[in-house]
């Protein structure tokens, strides 16, 4: 699972489309380029005596949902199936001490084993989630599990009947019992978070993390702003500049491998795979019925789907479809943030 996380990032620039040449000045990371990606990240790189890698056990029913940690989404599709399993989580830990786990929560919709769409929340709908971690450095040291979490549910008192009969009488009794149903019953969104503590041996300061509050900004100048900026992104995509995508992938590449403890090879494999990527052509789909979505207490911004009675989940309005797979569509995460004391969008 450690491996999905990079690959998300780097399928991002697998599913851009073609758009119209112009020049475009870069303000994010003027130094690096695609030939120094790599040394550059290198220099962040260390081991340490114990390597934890964190993990979030997760077990779902009736419902879809998403999982931010510290703001940060993690980048994986929840819900699809039901069931339990679990993901990494330690692109989103930046330093020691409390971790803000947040969950946002979506009705199951179409139900593919018997092809029943769900709208809202069942009674039955659940979700928990368990914090564990492995360390690299002592791979035969136990799992440690940290906390246990579910989402909130109510008792209703109910009444079962049942019908007895006699030889000359007909009698009903009643059973009654305490019924656990999902506190959000019944609605077509639920949102929850918790914090658990938890320990790394490194110490991040995200490029957003002193960025503008985007929640006080206009929010038509916002949405200008996105525009152009994925309209950037794509025409870049089309000019396969490495060098580009080398400067607004370079925070979070960086994150990544610091967070998961990497060293240099696998970085200079995968920085392969995302120039390679760039001559991969998505069909990108116009970006319309959107509303702009914040992150990491405003300081992250993008622009997602609305929801509607067919989609109950906000999916990224920034998307592509495979050019040899129509039925295979991929969501394009970016994230964006402004710099104190800037105007232009950033990427994250």
């Amino acid at each position: 699972m450690i491996r999905n996380a990079i690959l998300c990032i780097v399928m991002i620039t697998s599913f851009l489309a073609c758009s119209q040449k112009k020049e475009i000045i870069i303000n994010q990371n003027p130094d690096i380029n695609a030939d120094n990606i790599v040394a550059e990240i290198t220099k962040a790189l260390k081991s340490y005596p114990s390597e934890k890698i964190y993990g979030l056990g997760y077990s779902n029913s009736w419902c879809r949902f998403d999982v931010f940690v510290n703001g940060i989404k993690i980048p994986k599709n929840f819900g699809d199936d039901m069931g339990s399993t679990g993901v990494e989580i330690n692109e989103g830990l930046f330093k020691s001490g409390k971790q803000v786990i947040t969950y946002k929560m979506y009705p199951l919709g179409k139900y593919e084993e018997d092809g029943t769409f769900y709208k809202a929340f069942i009674n039955e709908t659940d979700l928990e989630f368990d914090v564990n971690s492995y360390d690299l450095k002592n791979e035969k040291a136990s799992n440690i599990e940290y906390m246990e979490y579910k989402v909130p549910k109510i008792e209703v008192d109910t009444v079962e009947k049942k019908h007895v009969e006699g030889e000359s009488v007909n009698m009903e009794s009643a059973t009654r019992y305490k019924d656990k149903r999902f506190v959000a019953a019944g609605k077509t969104y639920y949102e929850g978070s918790f914090e658990v503590n938890l320990e790394v041996p490194y110490h991040i300061q995200p490029p957003f993390q002193s960025a503008q509050d985007l929640r006080k900004m206009d929010p038509k100048l916002l949405e200008e702003k996105l525009l152009k900026k994925y309209a950037e992104i794509v025409t870049r995509y089309d000019d396969e500049d490495a060098d580009y995508f080398a400067k607004i992938l370079f925070d979070r590449l960086k994150t990544y491998y610091v967070t998961h403890y990497k060293q240099k090879k696998d970085l200079q494999e995968e920085w392969l795979q995302v120039v390679k990527a760039l001559k991969n052509h998505w069909d990108i789909q116009p970006i319309d019925h959107y509303e702009i979505a914040f992150f990491a207490d405003g300081k992250l911004a993008k622009l997602v789907k609305k929801i509607t009675s067919k989609e109950p989940r906000r999916k990224d309005a920034f998307w592509a479809k495979s050019e040899k797979n129509k039925d295979k569509e991929k969501e394009l995460e970016y994230l964006f943030y402004i710099s104190q004391g800037e105007t232009e969008l950033k990427v994250y």
